[in-house]
């Protein structure tokens, strides 16, 4: 009895609201049926659509993709016995497109580059070169090995068999390359990702907003409880929520579109410390914004315009790597875009803690941030 009761009384004085609050705070959350449907419910649908869109490596015919770069009919003769070799193997489709010398291609589709003057011949022999910015995967790999069948054929009818046309390679060489995933990590991650910023930074702000405005915020400062329990309280419900989503949608997720591997436990739980950190961060800079925000058209308006771009610049759900390279450069120190590109490394086994310490500090420092705006601006009421 003396041993709980001084267990007890250690305790800070606000813990025991903290502790209340937050349980309150999550069943009423789950409640909702409208938060119910925005955060489990949405992402489901949305990932349905997307995998229903543009389908699963795994059970889509084989679609072979090149970029040339080539001029005055440089390439005929290769597409000619590319598009030969493909028609021997049924499902299989062999598509290319024409692209100058200075156009980007994206970074898991194979580019074939001729030189300015092709002539190739046994005593001048020239080379072609294969290029791709990511490894390999089933596609990508399938077109490399064409190509290399291909040559041989195409030196065969110049010369009978002599080296008149050489390949050079340049696999995976880009220094800030990104690895390559399949669309159901790929789609799986980015949306759950979305779930997390939109239910951490977007999903509670301007409700709290309107709730201040009503009077209503009013009503725990006369309980009285301290603004550290109500805080800590209505993040914590949110924290909780979202790393059981993260959890059981990325492993369902995965489970039903069929990924060739299984997350091991050490990159499960620092799946689930980027999702902790990410929901703290995200969490206090929607507080901060309530605190600094009276109105709430106001706050819906600055949700919006931080909303479209963490959509669209975040690489969720469209590959950066399509976008200017000027848009792409930027993109790439956004949160958000660290923090995907984070867990889908992780999901896939191709990085660990050490690869992972920039988006971990960075998401530190925002949530640092979010932290010292709310305790110097957050309020109960509106200043008059």
């Amino acid at each position: 009895m003396t041993g709980t009761s001084a267990a007890t009384t250690n305790q800070p004085a606000w813990f025991s609201s903290f502790v209340t609050l937050a349980w309150v705070e999550t069943r009423t959350y789950l409640r909702d049926p409208a938060a119910v449907f925005w955060t489990f419910l949405y992402p489901i649908i949305l990932l349905v659509v997307m995998m229903a869109l543009f389908g699963s490596p795994e059970t889509r015919s084989p679609s072979l993709e090149t970029d040339i770069v080539s001029s005055d009919g440089q390439h005929a003769q290769l597409t000619r016995l590319l598009e030969r070799r493909a028609s021997f193997v049924d499902g299989v489709t062999f598509t290319y497109r024409l692209i100058d010398a200075d156009e980007a291609s994206p970074r898991d589709r194979v580019r074939i580059e001729f030189p300015e003057e092709f002539a190739p011949s046994p005593e001048n022999p020239q080379a072609i070169t294969i290029r791709l910015e990511t490894e390999p995967d089933a596609s990508s790999g399938s077109m490399i090995s064409m190509i290399s069948a291909v040559v041989a054929d195409l030196n065969v009818e110049l010369a009978g068999g002599g080296a008149s046309v050489v390949l050079h390679y340049a696999i995976g060489s880009g220094e800030d390359s990104l690895p390559g995933y399949s669309r159901s990590i790929y789609y799986v991650i980015g949306l759950t990702v979305l779930t997390i910023v939109s239910t951490a930074l977007f999903g509670f702000t301007g409700p709290l907003i309107a709730l201040r405005a009503e009077g209503g915020l009013k009503l725990f400062q006369v309980m009285p409880i301290r603004r550290i329990a109500f805080t800590l309280g209505y993040s914590s419900s949110r924290l909780l929520i979202l790393l059981v989503f993260v959890f059981l949608y990325i492993s369902l997720g995965m489970r039903a579109y069929g990924p060739d591997h299984a997350i091991s436990p050490s990159n499960w739980l620092l799946l689930m410390i980027l999702v902790a950190l990410s929901s703290a961060s995200f969490l206090s800079l929607g507080m901060a914004i309530a605190g600094v925000v009276t109105k709430i058209n106001t706050a819906n308006t600055l949700i919006n315009l931080v909303n479209i771009p963490i959509m669209f610049l975040s690489d969720l759900f469209i590959p950066i790597s399509l976008m200017p390279e000027s848009i792409e450069s930027a993109a790439r120190y956004s949160p958000v875009f660290m923090l995907a590109d984070s867990m889908r490394q992780v999901a896939t086994g191709t990085a660990g803690l050490a690869e992972c310490w920039p988006t971990i500090l960075y998401l530190v420092s925002l949530a640092a941030i979010g932290i010292i705006i709310v305790a110097t601006s957050f309020r109960w009421n509106i200043p008059e």
